[in-house]
């Protein structure tokens, strides 16, 4: 598992020597994926998707950055459509995420109207993370203090315990 100063120095990597969303999907990548592992699911990356392809991938709010999927999920063959079942948004670092966000919000829910349920979907920008279940379930976490706009390069410093109350969190979704 990923500790708070292995975090902070990929963040202010990516802060410093890229500011792009795919950076910050890695770092979210590589904090999800043990955890969505040990729910027997697997985590996969799905921002290059820009078809009806894969409707099991496809909310109101269009296609996320990564999935949360069962290990049979196979792209493409849709012979059992609740194999999905959540999504994660990734912006850049500087880019302000709300949880009022229409996009955001739009990924929790499923396009097709085939399934009564809401899906679980978290948004980060890599100083920010928020999740969303369903109406009872929502949180938000702030790990830093630092305020980050699309100048300049500051660096940013990881509150310790919000980055554990933060992975506490993560494993207590119940995908």
């Amino acid at each position: 598992m990923m500790n708070y100063k292995y975090y902070e120095k990929k963040l202010n990597d990516v802060i410093t020597k890229s500011r792009i969303e795919t950076g910050i999907e890695i770092i979210a990548f590589n904090v999800l994926d043990e955890i969505i592992t040990n729910y027997g699911l697997t985590l996969c990356a799905i921002d290059s998707i820009t078809s009806d392809n894969e409707p099991r991938l496809n909310t109101e709010g269009g296609f996320s950055d990564l999935a949360v999927v069962s290990n049979d999920f196979e792209y493409g063959n849709v012979t059992n459509s609740d194999k999905a079942y959540g999504f994660i948004e990734v912006k850049a670092p500087y880019t302000k995420i709300s949880s009022n966000d229409p996009q955001f919000i739009g990924q929790g829910n499923d396009i097709s109207k085939k399934h009564s349920h809401i899906y679980k979907n978290l948004y980060t920008n890599g100083l920010v993370w928020i999740y969303r279940g369903n109406n009872s379930e929502k949180w938000e976490i702030n790990l830093t203090k630092s305020k980050m706009t699309s100048s300049g390069s500051t660096k940013v410093e990881i509150l310790k315990n919000e980055f554990l109350d933060l992975l506490t969190k993560l494993r207590a979704i119940k995908w």
